[in-house]
């Protein structure tokens, strides 16, 4: 799947353009989503 293909069909987007803490906290809610 080419780069932008995999983009497409992804359920969740993670965006690291802020500190490692704001990555941090956006892995563990989209892990806590799975969770459910």
């Amino acid at each position: 799947i080419a780069k932008g293909g995999s983009i497409a069909i992804a359920d969740y987007t993670i965006v690291n353009d802020g500190s490692l803490e704001d990555l941090h906290r956006s892995i563990d809610n989209i892990l806590k989503k799975l969770d459910e």
